[in-house]
């Protein structure tokens, strides 16, 4: 799957190498929270109130934990070639979790908020 930064399809708008038009590569497999057993530590830990005490504290947000039995949370399972490409993501607060030390690369980067809102591109820091 090609995608820019805002999932989003190209824009007419801009120019093909504006930020808005960059095509990146994610491929990976993901299991749904619905899918997960219940005994498995994953779930045990999104289940865990100190967990969530812990996000929120980090992140300096009011947080609840999501209800929908599928988008509550997810792995993704990637295979040797898969990636994730660098992308905004849709809800406000993402924890990731890796399992699994990368035999190169695998860097991860965060950053502060980039962006006011979803409506806010923030072309210039992205």
């Amino acid at each position: 799957d090609w995608h820019n930064a805002y999932q989003l399809a190209t824009s007419d708008d801009h120019p093909a190498d504006h930020v808005r038009n960059k095509q990146m590569r994610t491929l990976v497999a993901s299991t749904a929270f619905d899918e997960l057993d219940p005994s498995r530590a994953i779930r045990r830990l999104y289940a865990r109130d100190e967990f969530l005490e812990l996000v929120r504290a980090v992140t300096n947000t009011t947080l609840h934990r999501l209800a929908d039995p599928l988008g509550a949370a997810s792995v993704n399972v990637f295979r040797d070639g898969w990636e994730h490409a660098w992308h905004y993501d849709e809800s406000e607060v993402t924890v990731t979790l890796s399992l699994q030390t990368a035999e190169s690369g695998g860097r991860f980067e965060f950053t502060e908020r980039l962006r006011a809102d979803a409506g806010d591109a923030a072309f210039d820091a992205t």
